[in-house]
């Protein structure tokens, strides 16, 4: 297996060689150089955006099943943190702010969405008088605090899984810049074919005596 995109990329990895696969990590600059390390380091559920919008398209279970996928990423990152020793500033806590009372009046509605998906992390609704314990300002109209998200410091993340990636057998290497890919045709060689199936994504390194397999 091979891969260059770091946050990504890494853990998939980790999850790899800890099944006991064989895994290769590319990367053409240095680890963490791109946005994996420059990110501003929200550890944040969810996936971006509001899901309900997709409930036409995978019904109200698969809206479920995003939504709990946005709580679980950001446990996934904790739990690798904390049992295998990363050092990147973790803390928990963050505050989503109402600039309107309608926005306030969807926090309390995401609250009670949380409390039926079984969240296990604490939540409070901050109303407006109470915004004074929350930030130095007087424009928000409340605020929802989900101490189940938080802030890290990403490329401390990143360079530290890589750390543990490679503790683990994972090889990895930060000089071999991928041009382009192509996908392969099944492997003609027994032996290759063991080792990367029958449709292997094959991505051709700058070194043009290097040519690496995805499997």
């Amino acid at each position: 297996m091979c891969d260059r995109r770091w946050l990504h990329g890494v853990n998939t990895a980790i999850e790899l060689v800890r099944r006991g696969l064989s895994v290769v990590l590319l990367e053409g600059r240095r680890i963490g150089w791109g946005a994996s390390g420059r990110n501003g380091g929200q550890l944040i559920r969810g996936i971006g955006h509001e899901v309900s919008g997709f409930a036409r398209y995978v019904g109200q279970e698969g809206v479920a099943y995003l939504q709990r996928a946005g709580i679980e990423s950001v446990e996934v990152v904790g739990r690798r943190v904390q049992e295998d020793g990363i050092d990147c500033d973790l803390r928990w806590g963050f505050c989503e702010l109402a600039n309107t009372p309608a926005q306030y009046a969807a926090f309390q509605a995401e609250q009670q969405s949380l409390e039926g998906l079984g969240y296990r992390h604490q939540t409070r609704l901050y109303g407006p008088q109470q915004m004074h314990e929350v930030v130095a300002s007087k424009v928000y109209a409340g605020g929802l605090l989900d101490m189940g998200s938080g802030h890290l410091h990403p490329l401390d993340l990143v360079q530290g899984e890589a750390r543990l990636a490679a503790s683990l057998g994972c090889r990895c290497s930060s000089t071999a810049r991928c041009s382009n890919w192509c996908m392969a045709p099944p492997c003609r060689c027994a032996a290759r074919a063991a080792a990367c199936g029958p449709a292997a994504w094959c991505w051709r390194a700058m070194r043009t005596w290097t040519t690496w397999s995805h499997a």
